[in-house]
């Protein structure tokens, strides 16, 4: 059994040597626990070891000083060093990514890559029934028409349908600028929906966001447009569960977006990217941007008529 004032000495010992110096505490400690070091040895040897280890001493703040600096040296050439390597990884891929669009062409990624289960794809097609169901009600209905006419409607509908496009539109920053949807936005997006199936996709980085994200477009986009526009949210900007990965899963051919990493990623998997300029954003990368999403459209409608 350590003895009261020993016990008190280890205490004292441990609270003023640094964590650094624990192994020489515990030989301390050992020597006063077996009785084998009388209580004014160990005050000797902790004034010899105060004296040399002090850590509030000058000489030892040099030490840690001078250690430091090494480290830092040392670890700011192994950070150069890693960031050179992956500037160059980089590089090689962007240049392989180059020659294979020029030679053949970025194929598209296969249908495994898309998005799991399948609550956007059945929220999709609920709302393409709606659409059918409202041009079926639009049908004049003064003129009685025959079965075969009537089908024969349904077919070319059906087939325009089937042959226009489909395209991805951001909503904040792009279609949703400030407190609300300017009305060239807006009449820009009635136009693009004439000509494409528009497919309105959110980034939300929390649930809280796609809360209000999902409010506002309710409430902001109109009734009519609400019918033949899906309206999505998803929790990545690129990557898995990423823009890019809704886009190609559905089918799109071209996106309307700010974000330069999205904007980029789209070129990368052979999209039509029509990037929206910010005051975060530039898109000198992608041949320069569009001022508003009503330009990007009437640029979009431009290039494929």
């Amino acid at each position: 059994m350590v003895e009261g004032g020993k016990m008190h000495l280890i205490v004292e010992i441990s609270a003023k040597m640094s964590p650094h110096y624990t192994a020489l505490i515990g030989k301390i400690r050992e020597a006063l626990e077996k009785d084998n070091l009388s209580k004014e040895e160990a005050l000797s040897m902790r004034a010899k070891l105060l004296k040399q280890y002090d850590p509030q001493s000058p000489s030892t703040y040099v030490k840690h000083l001078a250690a430091l600096g090494k480290a830092t040296a040392k670890c700011k050439e192994e950070l150069e060093a890693s960031l050179s390597k992956s500037l160059e990884k980089r590089d090689l891929e962007e240049s392989a990514t180059g020659s294979a669009s020029s030679s053949s062409g970025l194929e598209k990624p296969p249908g495994t890559w898309g998005v799991q289960g399948g609550k956007k794809k059945s929220k999709r097609k609920t709302l393409e029934k709606v659409s059918e169901s409202l041009e079926k009600d639009k049908k004049p209905k003064g003129k009685a028409l025959n079965h075969s006419q009537w089908d024969d409607d349904e077919e070319e509908e059906s087939l325009e349908k089937d042959q226009k496009p489909v395209v991805v539109v951001d909503w904040y920053n792009t279609l949703w600028v400030g407190k609300g949807i300017p009305p060239e936005n807006l009449a820009g997006l009635e136009k693009l929906c004439q000509a494409a199936q528009v497919t309105i996709l959110s980034f939300v980085g929390s649930w809280k966001r796609a809360q209000e994200v999902e409010k506002d477009m309710q409430e902001h986009v109109p009734d009519h447009l609400q019918q033949i526009i899906p309206m999505e949210t998803c929790r990545g900007k690129v990557g898995n569960d990423g823009k890019c990965h809704h886009a190609c899963d559905w089918g799109a051919e071209a996106i309307f977006d700010d974000r330069a990493a999205i904007i980029r990623e789209c070129q990368e998997w052979g999209l039509d990217v029509y990037p929206i300029n910010t005051l975060q954003e530039g898109h000198a990368r992608a041949g320069g941007g569009y001022e508003t999403f009503a330009d990007a459209v009437e640029a979009c409608l431009k290039n494929h008529q």
